[in-house]
């Protein structure tokens, strides 16, 4: 015979050990679901990126100039991706330097491919790559006045 007591104990035992056995699943079950989610919105804007850039890249050289870009500012296509990434289309010059990131004066798609998804990061991102760009140009520039001044006073 068993006690009433133990009885109770174990059976709010099981219903514990279920519990906490239903939320292991459940977790599991939300954390691949979420990963998924943003593996298809990584996805997706990669596809975006792609669409965008062949629309703007009319000569089909593989870069877009910023005349290339201001010449199709009134495409839906363009007109979609400057909402997307809370840019004025009129400030389309900015939105090139952003994402030139060798300073060649063109895109390229790894650089707009890049640049689209860190501005899809958030809405001021690209306040934040122009001020890095601008970091890191900054920081080319005082290397070779560095390098120079030491020319200059023989240190190298």
């Amino acid at each position: 015979a068993v006690s009433p007591t133990f009885a109770c104990l174990f059976i709010l035992y099981i219903g514990f050990c279920f519990f906490a056995l239903m939320n292991v699943i459940t977790g599991t079950y939300v954390e691949t679901v979420s990963r998924q989610a943003t593996d298809l919105k990584t996805r997706s804007q990669i596809l975006q990126a792609r669409r965008v850039f062949q629309a703007i890249d009319t000569d089909h050289s593989g870069f877009i100039s910023l005349e290339e870009i201001r010449s199709q500012t009134t495409t839906a296509v363009v007109l979609d991706f400057f909402e997307s990434v809370d840019v004025d289309p009129s400030e389309a010059q900015y939105l090139l330097e952003v994402l030139d990131m060798d300073g060649s004066g063109t895109i390229n798609f790894d650089e707009f491919l890049h640049g689209t998804l860190r501005l899809n990061s958030s809405a001021r991102a690209a306040d934040l790559l122009l001020v890095a760009r601008e970091m890191k140009r900054f920081f080319k520039h005082a290397i070779s006045e560095l390098q120079l001044l030491k020319h200059h006073l023989g240190i190298a």
